[in-house]
């Protein structure tokens, strides 16, 4: 499930639930907005997290940025 919101500059603030997720660990590769990405589209950063179905994360958005991620079971 995400929730989200706009703030009054354009910028989305979303949080991602974890829940539709089967029991363990899971690897998420993550490309998220960058700290110019309001200005530059290809500003942005591979991050690589653990998560399991418990687990909830805040995603922020720049104007017009985008957020995708990779999500496998980790054996």
């Amino acid at each position: 499930m995400v929730r989200g919101s706009y703030d009054r500059l354009g910028c989305t603030e979303l949080t991602l639930d974890f829940s539709f997720l089967g029991a363990g660990v899971y690897q998420a590769t993550v490309f998220k907005d960058g700290m110019n990405a309001d200005r530059d589209g290809t500003d942005y950063k591979k991050e690589v997290i653990s998560i399991s179905s418990g687990d909830t994360l805040n995603i922020q958005l720049a104007p017009g940025g985008g957020w995708a991620a990779r999500i496998e079971k980790v054996k």
